[in-house]
């Protein structure tokens, strides 16, 4: 009885293999449902650093300006740890001259994709009317700025304790090839996840809210408002 349920099944395989082999078969794509699932945590996140009603358009004296270009940056709340961090960049141009951004995070300011005082157009650094601004910044890599390969997540400096928070100061500005201050940022915002098992979180303080407040007072408010004093405890202590 065994050697005839062999004889069977291998003719039973070889009939199968004879009718299928020049066929192509699709196959529905059915997946576990909690295969490669990613927790609630871990999914991708973002915030927005400017309304989306209200474009950014630089001031004509933000580079002489030092008060104006502090207020002009933006305040933004960190805490937790993270795995990925990107910077999304969009604008729109109407000056008919090739424009480029200036990216300022905290005391660093550079030229985006600029080597030195040059531009190869190969690394993205000039944006003209016809192609607008569109740029997605990865943080947690080294980018080209006014010739140095720069980490910008160095400068934003999360803190180490993931129970503790930070503000980072950021403002984007786009200028002509004449050095002017040109055109408006539409989008900007900061796309990011957790590190798997970290509560993180990435917020944009509103300024308007603290605006009677030194700009010290101003941080530590915005972060014990979002986490409480504890998080907030080393603005304080700066």
């Amino acid at each position: 009885i065994g050697v005839v349920g062999f004889i069977i099944i291998a003719n039973t395989t070889n009939v199968f293999d004879l009718e299928n082999k020049d066929k192509i078969v699709n196959v529905p794509n059915v997946n576990s449902p909690i295969a490669n699932s990613e927790s609630e945590i871990n999914k991708p996140r973002e915030v927005s650093l400017i309304d989306s009603n209200n474009p950014y358009i630089p001031n004509n004296d933000i580079w002489i300006n030092k008060d104006e270009f502090i207020k002009e940056m933006i305040d933004v709340g960190i805490i937790g740890k993270f795995s990925e961090a990107n910077l999304i960049i969009e604008g729109e141009i109407s000056n008919g001259l090739l424009n480029f951004l200036s990216i300022n995070v905290d005391y660093f300011s550079g030229v985006y994709g600029v080597e030195k005082t040059l531009c190869n157009f190969k690394e993205n650094c000039a944006f003209k009317e016809k192609d607008q601004i569109k740029l997605d910044i990865d943080l947690m890599s080294k980018n080209l700025f006014s010739g140095k390969n720069i980490k910008l997540w160095n400068e934003i400096q999360p803190q180490p304790n993931e129970n503790k928070a930070t503000i980072a100061k950021i403002l984007v500005v786009p200028f002509d090839q004449k050095g002017n201050p040109s055109s408006k940022i539409t989008n900007l915002k900061i796309e990011y996840r957790c590190e798997e098992g970290s509560k993180c979180e990435i917020i944009k303080c509103d300024k308007n809210n603290y605006s009677k407040l030194s700009v010290k007072d101003a941080e530590w408010q915005c972060l014990k408002d979002k986490w409480e004093d504890k998080a907030a405890e080393n603005i304080k202590e700066q």
